[in-house]
């Protein structure tokens, strides 16, 4: 009887350390990188902008192309928001046009067009956040909090695209055109969500 109960509790201990095992092993497996290992489906709404950018297209067509970018990467199906796993929600934290090189009168002869955007990556299962680029704000009082639009350049895990051009021939390199390069910047941006959703921040 003695050792039938010792064998009993054995085996209770046994289970009890697999199903820890098995536990842990599925929370450290849930996400595979910064998408949960069971979702199949990606909704990504047109982003946002925290502060105008003066280009009336810029968050829908950098929507598009981001959607363009998963449907192209295949690892997620890009679908209406009330069938997705997930939810990519993102905004554009900045947008700056610079003058990286002046010609001998002063007058801009290269511009670089750079932006930033923060993302929040939802679960549309369960309703709740997957994980963010944003910074946790210390309180005085309180737990901190994750504002949207907190943008910091000096700590950052934001997504960041920039395109250069040049405004006349010269050196050898063609003139280009602003909605050109506003065209490489929405798809140097896209890029870099993709690999920012696939390698996560948790």
């Amino acid at each position: 009887m003695k050792n039938q109960r010792q064998k009993s509790a054995a085996g209770l201990l046994l289970a009890l350390s697999l199903l820890c095992l098995s536990g842990r092993a599925f929370a450290l497996g849930l996400m595979q990188s910064g998408v949960p290992l069971w979702a199949t489906t990606v909704a990504i709404p047109d982003f946002t902008e925290c502060s105008p950018t003066g280009e009336a297209t810029l968050t829908r067509d950098l929507g598009q192309a981001v959607v363009q970018a998963f449907q192209v990467d295949g690892r997620l199906a890009v679908v209406p928001e009330k069938k997705a796993d997930i939810l990519i929600h993102g905004r554009i934290v900045l947008f700056q046009t610079l003058v990286t090189q002046l010609d001998p009168n002063q007058q801009p002869l290269q511009l670089m067009l750079k932006m930033v955007a923060e993302l929040d990556v939802l679960d549309n299962r369960h309703h709740r956040m997957l994980w963010t680029t944003r910074r946790l704000v210390p309180l005085a009082s309180g737990a901190p909090v994750l504002p949207p639009c907190n943008f910091d350049s000096q700590d950052s895990f934001d997504p960041t695209a920039t395109v250069t051009y040049w405004t006349v021939n010269s050196q050898g390199h063609a003139a280009g055109n602003r909605s050109g390069a506003l065209l490489d910047l929405e798809n140097n941006m896209a890029q870099q969500v993709l690999k920012a959703v696939f390698a996560g921040k948790i």
